[in-house]
């Protein structure tokens, strides 16, 4: 039950997200921005980081059920498995497409939509809290008998399939247009545009939506992104920020009972007295623009190096997770979200960041002399001194670039 495709294929994807920044660099230079990339890639580590902490109650509840209520069990078999990957990708586009007709999950599953760009990195931005709002969707499966360690490799390998169908690289996929999820269908559901709101909610199959109704094909070039951008390359603020916004309409409404509904309505629902819903904005492509910073190349520069070692650090984290002592787990969990914090804060030149940046440096220090030993702790120390030897020399020649 500890076997996670999604972790186990970290490698890969970094991988395939190089070579497409590789090809972006010779044919599309726009096509990747660093912000944006380490934002997006940001939401899905602490995706992952908050994943490992929440399973012990999303498989658990999972586990349970199948232990004292399942009705049947199914044997581990190939039929068995592919049944379980069709129904699970089934009970996903029910999941999905309630994401974005309940305002209550949507608020989790919105920070996916959240990029204005539209490349492999996309598919890593991954809500921190959706899963809590995501996992019953699936629970069926275990009264049904499925055990749990097929129920979470047919989910993983579900998300495993999504993830190259976040790409402008690929075009149309000729037959595999009619059955399957593919990067043109994919790209009309993270459009902006008011005739592809709600559509190709499929993960793997497009069946669903066709049979369904809510299918869209690529017509009008796709303008990425939610109705109302976040401006921001914060994941962390980036995955509360709906909620901020939901609690600001729940402070508008007059009754009690606007009050429930403003968290089980479609996104955008008002009461009448207050406009009734919200239209989707047309976009105007002469008028908008994405939103950007420029901070000093310098400091770009300092965030990509370190985003680099930190990559690495997380990967060797996320696979070794279960054999860490709490202790260990916490220290390194709250080191993560500091640095993912921090990120969003250089990337967006404010003062603020680099106070930040040195109190996690020294935190770096002070968990290598507690956790670490040997060369791995020298190694950690000589790399944080140096950062911070850096980060003053940034500041002292750029600081009055920084935003207070």
């Amino acid at each position: 039950m500890n076997f996670n495709p999604v972790i186990f294929s970290i490698p890969i994807f970094i991988t395939l997200i190089l070579i497409e920044i590789i090809y972006a660099f010779i044919k599309r230079p726009s096509y990747y921005k660093a912000a944006d990339t380490i934002s997006n890639i940001n939401c899905g580590i602490g995706d992952q980081v908050i994943g490992m902490m929440a399973k012990v109650f999303t498989i658990g509840i999972y586990q349970y059920l199948y232990e004292h209520y399942r009705i049947y069990t199914f044997e581990s078999n190939l039929l068995n498995s592919i049944i379980i990957f069709i129904l699970v990708d089934f009970l996903y586009y029910w999941k999905h497409r309630m994401s974005h007709e309940i305002n209550i999950l949507w608020l989790g599953h919105s920070i996916h939509h959240q990029s204005e760009e539209y490349n492999l990195s996309v598919a890593l931005r991954q809500s921190w809290f959706d899963k809590f709002f995501s996992f019953p969707f699936y629970l069926p499966l275990a009264i049904i008998g499925f055990d749990t360690q097929s129920f979470v490799v047919a989910v993983g390998l579900n998300l495993l399939y999504q993830f190259w169908v976040h790409t402008e690289v690929i075009d149309r996929m000729g037959f595999l247009e009619y059955f399957m999820s593919t990067p043109s269908h994919h790209r009309v559901h993270h459009a902006r545009n008011p005739e592809y709101i709600d559509k190709n909610h499929g993960g793997v199959f497009i069946i669903w939506d066709k049979f369904f109704g809510t299918f869209k094909k690529e017509i009008e070039t796709p303008v990425y992104g939610v109705t109302q951008p976040i401006n921001t390359w914060n994941a962390f603020y980036a995955n509360f920020m709906p909620w901020l916004k939901i609690f600001n309409e729940v402070g508008k409404v007059n009754t009690f009972k606007d009050r429930l509904l403003v968290w089980v309505k479609p996104p955008g629902w008002r009461p009448d007295y207050l406009g009734g819903q919200m239209t989707v904005p047309i976009v105007d492509k002469k008028q908008y623009h994405k939103f950007s910073t420029t901070p000093p190349k310098i400091i770009t520069y300092y965030l990509v190096q370190s985003f680099i070692v930190f990559l690495g650090v997380v990967a060797v984290f996320l696979t070794n997770y279960p054999k860490l002592g709490f202790e260990i787990q916490l220290s390194l969990s709250f080191l993560v979200f500091w640095y993912i914090i921090n990120y969003g804060l250089l990337f967006e030149n404010q003062k603020v960041g680099y106070l930040s940046e040195f109190f996690k440096l020294i935190g770096v220090i002070l968990f290598s002399l507690f956790f670490l030993t040997d060369v791995i702790q020298l190694g950690f120390i000589i790399y944080a001194v140096v950062s911070i030897v850096l980060l003053a020399i940034i500041y002292s020649r750029n600081s009055n670039f920084a935003n207070g």
